[in-house]
């Protein structure tokens, strides 16, 4: 099989490189087939705008202490995206505590205490995240 224009194929390749990168990250982290599948559909209705559906799928009512940090970190942009800015922060303060360097939590623990009025707290976590990936532009 030939292609004629092989750059179109460039976006399939990179779809399923990030896919396996993906995959096997949360392999790694030890989850089981079904909390990935879990974490998978949870982040579906998030991106669908299923905030709620989201929280539900993984199971957020119990305790957070068994999940990992790819699920934690879904929770908290949820409970942000809902308007719960404090629910975020607490479970991403946890989250950054545990995984220092977790540039991913910190910029949302950022935009959680911007959301709450706590300037000084978005400040000092934003040079934090800043220490760990200075050129990320989302920190810019």
């Amino acid at each position: 099989m030939t292609f004629k224009n092989r750059g179109s194929m460039k976006p399939l390749i990179r779809a399923l490189l990030f896919a396996c990168v993906f995959l096997s990250s949360c392999r790694r982290s030890g989850m089981s087939d079904e909390e990935l599948a879990s974490y998978l559909g949870a982040k579906g209705l998030y991106l669908s705008g299923d905030y709620a559906g989201a929280l539900r799928l993984l199971g957020c009512e119990g305790s957070s202490a068994k999940r990992g940090h790819s699920a934690l970190l879904l929770e908290a942009k949820c409970r942000f995206m809902q308007g719960e800015p404090e629910e975020a922060r607490r479970i991403l303060a946890d989250l950054a505590a545990r995984m220092p360097g977790y540039v991913e939590a910190l910029i949302w623990l950022v935009r959680s205490n911007l959301a709450l009025g706590r300037m000084d707290d978005a400040e000092r976590e934003l040079e934090k995240a800043l220490e760990f990936n200075g050129e990320d532009p989302r920190l810019l």
